[in-house]
């Protein structure tokens, strides 16, 4: 189903869209935008770009860029997570009503200091967990223009038990990982409606540990607990990458962390290690999905 690219060229396309996906996986974004700043450094450049829990962190950054200037902003994208801490993240561990162990309240000051002054200028989708649906609700550029990028990404980065969960616009949301690790379709079905005759080629980078929940944790607040484990049950693994409607001409590689490293999701001091393996490709499997392969 999936073919092993050995060499990749990056060759500039016109006459397309071009799709940008990243998953979740706490410290792990680090290693996304390691490969990020790898694809940048060749001139891939995007027209949407979508998110999920630390993915989003990145998508949002970019999203404030123009299309084409990535290259531009390589060192501040490092920068981005290399030079961050675990303390500007959480604080001591702590029971919240028994929903967390981690008061993530540095992470919300940390995300006011990088984005409250920048806006979407291209199209963005990033994916959060409501708790209320059991499904994933899918934040727009328009959202973050009248909200602003911080509750948004508080919503999608809401690591459960790690993180309390994130009230906002009437709704509780948890980490955007927990129902969906990609939003794959989003991207596709936006190039399908806004570039109908043309090429879609999608880029998908894949990383980090698939979110689970400790049932051996005592629960103060059980009905939230019980929807947590009734929308995990509900999980199948990266089912996104069969879209519904896989045409021909939408061709996607996925650039997936060959191994799981040891480093748990919230060890901000791997951060430089996981960039590099990511921007050396030292630890990258990349493959390529058409339509054709599927068949």
């Amino acid at each position: 189903m999936l073919k092993n690219i050995l060499l990749i060229t990056i060759i500039p396309l016109i006459n397309c869209c071009k799709v940008l996906t990243l998953s979740g996986g706490g410290v792990f974004g680090s290693f996304e935008s390691g490969v990020l700043s790898k694809l940048f450094e060749q001139n891939s450049t995007y027209d949407i770009i979508t998110g999920i829990s630390s993915g989003s962190l990145n998508a949002g950054y970019l999203s404030s860029i123009k299309s084409g200037e990535e290259y531009k902003y390589i060192n501040d994208f490092k920068n981005l997570w290399t030079n961050i801490s675990d303390k500007e993240i959480y604080s001591n561990i702590y029971f919240l009503n028994g929903l967390s162990l981690y008061d993530n309240t540095p992470l919300k000051h940390k995300l006011t200091e990088i984005y409250s002054s920048r806006k979407p200028i291209r199209p963005i989708k990033i994916g959060a967990s409501s708790l209320k649906e059991g499904k994933t609700k899918v934040f727009t550029e328009d959202d973050i223009l009248k909200y602003g990028f911080v509750d948004i990404l508080m919503s999608s980065t809401a690591i459960p038990i790690a993180f309390p969960p994130h009230e906002f616009l009437d709704d509780i949301f948890v980490d955007g990982g927990l129902t969906s690790n990609i939003l794959l379709n989003e991207g596709i079905d936006y190039c399908l409606k806004e570039f109908p005759n043309e090429n879609i080629y999608v880029d998908v980078i894949v990383c980090g540990k698939k979110l689970s929940i400790d049932t051996s944790l005592t629960m103060h607040t059980k009905d939230i607990f019980n929807r947590l484990i009734s929308i995990l049950l509900q999980q199948v693994e990266y089912s996104e990458l069969l879209h519904p409607i896989l045409e021909d001409n939408i061709f996607i590689t996925v650039y997936e962390q060959k191994h799981e490293d040891s480093y748990g999701m919230l060890d901000f001091t791997a951060s430089e290690t996981l960039y590099y393996e990511g921007y050396n490709f030292s630890n990258v499997n990349v493959y390529w999905i058409n339509k054709t392969i599927i068949e």
